[in-house]
Order: structure tokens, then sequence, then C-alpha cells
């Protein structure tokens, strides 16, 4: 059986900071949501964020479609564009938050500590 997802989306958004400025686990820290999955260096003073949204169907959800006698994927069609749609439009607003936070601070001890530098905490990925 395939894995019952209703979302899986990716977007980036360049960012105007140098990547030593970055500091995602403070950034992220200050925020109520750690849904902000990676930043990347794509060039001097540029960095590239990227935050993938996957949304999947719990087994719950499964059970009262099948007792319904409703298949999965028309239930999962409505929700894809309304994810991909908000994913498109928050990115880059998290991009900007992110990288006025990196140019308005110095860089942090987290960016001295292995177990918390950017790219190591939870899922994001550098």
């Amino acid at each position: 059986m395939h894995e019952p997802h209703i979302v899986d989306a990716s977007v980036t958004a360049i960012m105007n900071a140098p990547m030593e400025k970055i500091d995602i686990p403070a950034w992220c820290f200050s925020r109520s949501e750690r849904a902000y999955q990676g930043v990347k260096e794509v060039g001097k003073g540029k960095c590239a964020c990227t935050n993938r949204v996957r949304l999947y169907a719990t087994e719950e959800l499964l059970t009262f479609l099948a007792r319904q006698g409703r298949p999965f994927d028309p239930c999962r069609a409505p929700r894809q564009p309304a994810s991909i749609a908000q994913n498109h439009g928050e990115t880059p607003l998290c991009a900007a938050s992110i990288a006025r936070a990196a140019l308005r601070n110095e860089p942090s001890p987290h960016r001295d500590n292995p177990t918390t530098a950017g790219g190591t905490a939870g899922s994001m990925t550098a």
C-alpha cells in the first residue's frame, strides 16, 4: 500500500543574508512552530530557504472514509492546492524573517555548538 500522503510540496526562497549570520535554531525557538526545513548558501551574502510541507492521512481518517465507502484520492485533491498556495505565500515571508534576524544579530553561541548549529536540530537540513 502507498503512503496516504495528502500533500508533499517544497518551496524555496532566496534570502539576502550571508550564511554565517543565519541561526536557524535561534530563529525557530523564537517562533511558535518549527515548520522550517532548510537553508543553504547560494552565493555571496545570499542563502536559499526551502520549506517542505508534508501532510499525511491518519489511520482514523482512512478508516472513516472506508466506512463511508469513499475513496481517499478525491478527498485529498481539494487539500493540495490550498496547502501548496499557503506554502508559496508563507515561505518568502519566513525567509525574509530569517534574513532580518540574521542581519540584526551577530552569530550566536548556537553556531559554535554542534548539537544546536543550523542543520542539526529537528528535521532541518543545511
